[in-house]
């Protein structure tokens, strides 16, 4: 009996070591071959002070008004640091339209509008697969901002696109292949026939994540 357990316990130690080892290698190759769109683009944030329905309808009539003001403003935008300074100049508006939703609604909370760098997970944008890293992102935290989250793509400006559509139009992928080039656009696109490359992408950095939660960096 105790020679079969020492023989599991062998075994079992030899399968983690392989399946990290694995996951090391399939980090690498991610990374290798990722396209660099987190230092291309600006995120737009905007986290509910709650998950209660009534906070996460606020969050919703919020970013629906700063989208409408910031949209004309940002459409002709031709770089990153064009959309930032437009942006930047519009902070002291976005964060009074937000107040202004928020008490039109019978809400008393406070907002804060910032830029942040930070890590985001690998997200499906429509049709598309942004890939996990740091990016830039414009943020709206309302109240205690401990809700979920909505977000979309402000440069190049896709904001008009939700985050739960199932396919990004045509017009604003060719915004964003402007953007980022043709060769890295195209890691983040589906192909037409088989498994989809971006969700190929999405499962290695759902794994190489869950490896890493696992057995630490």
């Amino acid at each position: 009996m105790k020679h079969i357990i020492s023989s599991l316990l062998t075994l079992l130690i030899g399968l983690v070591g392989i399946l990290w080892m694995v996951s090391v290698q399939m980090k690498h190759t991610v990374e290798t071959n990722q396209p660099d769109v987190t230092s291309k683009v600006l995120r737009f944030h905007v986290r509910a002070n709650s998950d209660s329905e009534e906070d996460q309808a606020l969050k919703i009539k919020v970013k629906d008004a700063v989208i409408e003001k910031m949209e004309p403003l940002l459409k002709e935008s031709k770089s990153l640091e064009e959309s930032k300074e437009i942006i930047e100049e519009q902070m002291p508006y976005i964060e009074a339209l937000s107040l202004a939703v928020l008490q039109t609604n019978g809400c008393t909370d406070q907002v804060s509008v910032y830029f942040s760098t930070e890590y985001f997970p690998v997200k499906q944008y429509g049709d598309l697969t942004f890939p996990a890293g740091e990016y830039e992102a414009v943020r709206i935290d309302i109240g205690e901002a401990k809700g979920k989250n909505w977000w979309c793509v402000m440069f190049p400006p896709l904001c008009l696109i939700d985050a739960t559509y199932t396919e990004v139009p045509k017009e604003s992928k060719e915004q964003l292949k402007e953007v980022v080039g043709e060769e890295e656009y195209n890691r983040l696109i589906p192909v037409e026939e088989g498994i989809k490359e971006g969700d190929t992408i999405k499962i290695k950095f759902k794994i190489v994540e869950e490896m890493e939660k696992l057995f630490g960096e």
